[in-house]
């Protein structure tokens, strides 16, 4: 037998039909006698039918004999010549040309199986539409099964990829029109014969069961992005389905708030206790499977956890924000004075000494009222059922809110309480150092004048604004030139130049016109780390630093050399 690919490859030059009747001689016998395979899927349009007859009636014969096998008596069944059958036939019946009513044929004694074989090979070149080529994936594929011993080139392997090597296609190509062949229903599978839906319509309906197909059919979509949509539609639960289920699973005791809270999300929460142990739960109107994939409600294609309490929050059924909700100061208050009103808290030196005592002595503490009701572990508490706050947490709001005190001034604990963004922008730090003392929330609001105030006022300089290793020359006048230590600050600078003052340090050079750019007044110093000299600009007589100002003024911009 030919190797298999041949019958399907658009590259090789040699007919099928020529191989399949080699060392064979034609017989003439009459269209009455001929009768078309029940194996013939291919729809022949009645235009082509006719343009052939036109080809065959100038010729003036059959140049290619059909390919039958005898089916009866007197009868043979045609395998291969479909279109040169009914286009002698045209010509015979309807144009009334005696002589095309024999046509000369190729007698083979075949089995089932063979001429099946043989229709598919036969139209192995001729250009086929989806729905055909699905036919034929079908139709092999039955084949290799039945018949392995007729196909000895794909006696090994899988059968996708037996298929994929005989009809030149991919495997992924091969297991999707099994599928479609499979799983398409009796209605749209008229509609893939039509061509009215495209395969990749046909293989998103394969997906749905008979029933959710026929619904789909129904609707009058033909284009495959509707298709798709009303697919999605139809397998997807309702907005109805998931209130019900999440209803019917959120209110169970499971999900408590203080349950929920241990987990860093609701969806998390669900794989963990209905996702692991793949509850369920079945009545009338509601049904539901749980995986750690997500959900499937009512035998519809299951959603993941995230899909599902996404869709909650957006019916208003579950709100994280009141779940996870931190205690307000008042019931942070509350739990403070319950937990420590037995307790000589002023023993305590320091935050952290508090913090490792709470956690020590109150991590199995519980304490229930109509007030408050909180529940303590190693790691923090949660009051009323809200989200759980770690004991550094609770510390610093006690220390915050004046509850506590330590007997050590350990800055480094109390600036850590300041974790609030400041409100004003003022403070360069981004931080809100206030230390709410009276019930003040910033430092504008106080009326003291203490060490902890944040700058909030407008005239107080921004340290941020020097460079890394900079400092304001006058804020050390100490290391000034004795000839200028008088102005010590920037508005007697400014009066000094408004008023033309000239003394010993200007009579040394032009301050228009100076000789060179020689910086002026140089002098060593060893008091400000990493400035080496300081000395003034010979152009507008500004304080430079050797280690900021070495190659230009940071005043007028000039460039200017330091001598050796």
């Amino acid at each position: 037998m030919p190797k298999l690919d041949n019958f399907f490859s658009n590259t090789k030059s040699e007919k099928i039909e020529q191989i399949l009747t080699k060392k064979m001689h034609p017989q003439l016998i009459s269209i009455k006698n001929l009768e078309e395979s029940k194996l013939q899927y291919r729809d022949i349009p009645q235009e082509d039918v006719e343009k052939l007859a036109d080809l065959i009636e100038l010729d003036g014969e059959v140049l290619q004999p059909l390919l039958v096998r005898k089916a009866g008596a007197d009868t043979y069944e045609i395998l291969a010549g479909h279109k040169r059958y009914r286009a002698c036939k045209y010509l015979s019946e309807v144009r009334k040309l005696e002589q095309f009513s024999m046509i000369p044929c190729y007698v083979k004694s075949m089995t089932d199986a063979q001429a099946e074989f043989a229709v598919y090979s036969t139209n192995g070149y001729n250009r086929k539409t989806d729905y055909e080529i699905m036919r034929e994936v079908e139709g092999m594929s039955r084949l290799l099964k039945e018949n392995p011993e007729l196909f000895p080139e794909a006696a090994s392997g899988r059968l996708v990829e037996k298929l994929a090597k005989i009809m030149n296609l991919s495997k992924t190509t091969v297991q999707e029109y099994k599928t479609i062949a499979n799983n398409l229903s009796d209605e749209a599978m008229d509609k893939f014969k039509n061509n009215e839906i495209t395969k990749e319509s046909a293989k998103t309906l394969a997906g749905l069961s008979s029933d959710e197909q026929n619904k789909v059919i129904a609707t009058g979509v033909t284009e495959t992005k509707d298709i798709k949509e009303a697919a999605k539609i139809i397998r997807n639960p309702s907005m109805s389905e998931i209130r019900s289920a999440f209803k019917s699973l959120y209110e169970s005791p499971l999900y408590a708030g203080y349950v929920v809270r241990k987990y860093s999300c609701l969806e998390e929460c669900f794989k963990d206790k209905a996702g692991r142990s793949h509850s369920g739960h079945a009545e009338y109107r509601l049904n539901y499977e749980c995986s750690m994939r997500g959900i499937k409600i009512n035998n519809r294609k299951e959603i993941t956890w995230h899909e599902f309490v996404t869709a909650a929050i957006e019916m208003e059924l579950y709100n994280p924000d009141e779940v996870y909700k931190k205690p307000s100061d008042d019931e942070i208050k509350l739990a403070y004075n319950n937990l420590t009103h037995n307790v000589n808290i002023k023993k305590i030196e320091s935050v952290k000494s508090l913090e490792n005592y709470m956690k020590d002595i109150f991590r199995h503490r519980e304490y229930f009222s109509s007030t408050l009701t909180y529940s303590c572990s190693y790691r923090g508490l949660s009051i009323n059922q809200k989200e759980e706050i770690t004991w550094h947490e609770f510390v610093m709001a006690a220390l915050r809110m004046w509850l506590y005190t330590p007997k050590k001034d350990d800055n480094k604990e109390i600036d850590s309480v300041q974790t609030l963004k400041c409100t004003t922008g003022f403070n360069p730090n981004g931080n809100c150092v206030c230390c709410k003392k009276d019930d003040i929330n910033c430092c504008s609001e106080c009326n003291e004048d203490c060490n902890g105030r944040c700058g909030w006022y407008e005239n107080k300089k921004n340290d941020d604004e020097q460079l890394p290793g900079q400092d304001d020359i006058y804020n050390h006048p100490e290391y000034l030139p004795d000839n200028i230590k008088s102005y010590s600050n920037e508005d007697n600078m400014q009066k000094a130049d408004n008023e033309n003052v000239t003394d010993s340090v200007t009579n040394t050079y032009t301050a228009e016109q100076p000789e060179e750019n020689v910086v002026r007044h140089i002098k060593e110093t060893k008091y400000l780390a990493g400035v080496e000299k300081i000395g003034n600009c010979p152009y507008c007589n500004s304080p430079l630093t050797f280690i900021s100002n070495q190659k230009f003024c940071g005043s007028c911009g000039k460039g200017i050399v330091w001598s050796k």
